[in-house]
């Protein structure tokens, strides 16, 4: 992993990372950073196959923290094996100090403590539909809530208040399985495997309820990630195909 400063235009390389332990999966979303400005702190996350390789490093490189946490099936019956990971991600929330880590797999989604590197909550992977596949994949975050996509389609919330976090509420537009989610703003877009993009807006009445904006009705392309800026266009933007 190579760490570039931002100091300057155009970035300068600052320092080469090797990954304790293995590499980067071929899975898209296989990498994700975030900062904490009042600590001075910054924290990525790389996917490797099962497991996903976690570093800190303060401002000024004088110190630099590894670790790896292990993806882990923790659903009741199924002995703590491990599985693969589809996605980790770094979330920030309004009412946290430290970003929440995400760690999606096919056997469901860990929220973890990046400090204490423990798992403070654990959302199984839903059993219907799994036929093909069964698996976590798409997260965001905004203000103090999590959105986690699925196989199914359903985007499930979560609502994190410090270190306590349940499951509120969820969107069942898409029902074909979830590939990626981007916030921005008052808006969330989600993106399905085959291409239909479903946009949620934020209620101006209130701003802590999620309500469907529209659905777009793609083509049957095949879908891997969602282009941020989707999340950035005016709905009146969007052409729909007939």
């Amino acid at each position: 992993m190579s760490l570039l400063s931002d100091h300057m235009k155009p970035y300068v390389l600052e320092r080469e990372v090797p990954i304790v332990g293995g590499s980067a999966g071929a899975f898209s979303n296989n990498l994700s950073l975030s900062t904490a400005s009042h600590k001075n702190l910054t924290y990525a996350a790389v996917v490797n196959n099962d497991q996903v390789h976690t570093i800190s490093w303060d401002n000024k490189f004088e110190w630099m923290i590894h670790n790896t946490l292990p993806a882990r099936d923790i659903n009741p019956g199924r002995n703590n094996k491990k599985v693969n990971v589809t996605q980790a991600k770094f979330c920030t929330l309004r009412n946290r100090s430290a970003p929440l880590l995400v760690i999606c797999s096919v056997a469901g989604a860990a929220v973890c403590d990046i400090v204490s590197a423990s798992i403070i909550y654990w959302l199984p992977a839903p059993e219907e539909n799994c036929t093909l596949w069964r698996y976590m994949k798409g997260v965001a975050c905004r203000r103090d809530k999590l959105y986690i996509g699925s196989h199914t389609g359903q985007v499930y919330q979560l609502l994190v208040r410090g270190d306590i976090v349940d499951s509120v509420a969820s969107f069942k537009e898409l029902k074909d399985p979830v590939v990626d989610i981007a916030a921005h703003d008052t808006q969330l877009s989600t993106v399905s495997m085959l291409g239909k993009v479903a946009i949620y807006k934020v209620d101006a009445k209130n701003t802590d309820t999620d309500t469907l904006l529209q659905v777009i009705a793609e083509y049957a392309v095949a879908c891997q990630d969602l282009l941020t800026f989707l999340s950035f266009r005016e709905p009146s933007a969007v052409v729909v195909p007939a």
